[in-house]
């Protein structure tokens, strides 16, 4: 029997090689590569709900979730405000597929940092919890004084609430501060 006889195996033309090949290095740039969706991650600074921007391959959509504070918030302060959403952290994979790869990450807003626990108990000591979102919508700003506010805020905490959030504000407000309180 020869080597070319019909019984004999046929290489595959070099279009189908070319074409297997074609297809294995996609598919390894697809698997070691960086993903092909990506995730931006964020929170409403006044009620705490989650929304999740989301990419895949020039697609797009946002997915929200309520938590407990949102809930709370929803039910016994705002029903219909508007959501001032600021990032919360996340990290992605970086790099080019083969030669070099890692992770970038970002810390998110400084509102995010906060357990909705100890939010929702800053809450609860403002005689207007309306007061209190107002106080969180004006720290969605990265500007220096809704960092000071932030640290305010923080502090009054720390030390237990020793006075209305008004007074106590008045008392420990630093002399470069020349915007008002919200």
């Amino acid at each position: 029997m020869s080597a070319n006889g019909p019984g004999s195996p046929r290489r595959p033309p070099l279009v189908r090689r070319l074409w297997f090949w074609a297809a294995l290095a996609l598919a390894a740039v697809v698997c070691l590569g960086p993903s092909p969706t990506s995730r931006r991650p964020s929170t409403c600074v006044e009620c705490r709900m989650d929304r999740t921007e989301w990419r895949c391959l020039g697609w797009a959509w946002t997915s929200e979730e309520a938590t407990d504070l949102s809930l709370w918030y929803q039910g016994e302060v705002d029903p219909g405000h508007s959501h001032t959403w600021v990032p919360r952290g996340r990290c992605e994979r970086i790099g080019i597929p083969g030669l070099y790869s890692g992770f970038a990450c970002s810390m998110g807003h400084r509102v995010a940092g906060l357990s909705r626990h100890f939010q929702r108990e800053i809450y609860e000591h403002f005689d207007d919890p309306r007061e209190a979102g107002r106080l969180f919508a004006s720290l969605a700003s990265w500007d220096d004084d809704a960092n000071a506010r932030f640290n305010s805020v923080v502090e009054w905490a720390l030390e237990d609430y020793p006075r209305p959030w008004p007074v106590w504000l008045a008392e420990h407000r630093r002399p470069d501060d020349d915007k008002a309180s919200p």
